[in-house]
């Protein structure tokens, strides 16, 4: 049962650094259109609402992947 346990754990920690690696990646391509985005969301509503549609999921992902990276290392040290 270890094994297995532990063979989770890795995979999980794996996945999750690939998710971070991917996260770290996307959040400075996003910023360089930010001042863009702000600009038509001042004229649209929907550009708004997608701009923050993006902005929580992109801050969700990365904190949800950063917990999962946590708890697998946590796991593993058991």
């Amino acid at each position: 049962m270890a094994f297995l346990s532990t063979t989770l754990s890795l995979g999980i920690a794996c996945i999750s650094a690939y998710a971070l690696l991917h996260s770290s990646q996307s959040i400075p391509k996003l910023r360089k259109y930010e001042t863009k985005a702000e600009k038509a969301a001042k004229w649209s509503n929907i550009a708004e609402k997608r701009l923050w549609d993006t902005r929580y999921t992109v801050g969700a992902g990365f904190s949800m992947v950063c917990l999962f990276r946590l708890v697998s290392l946590d796991t593993r040290s058991r």
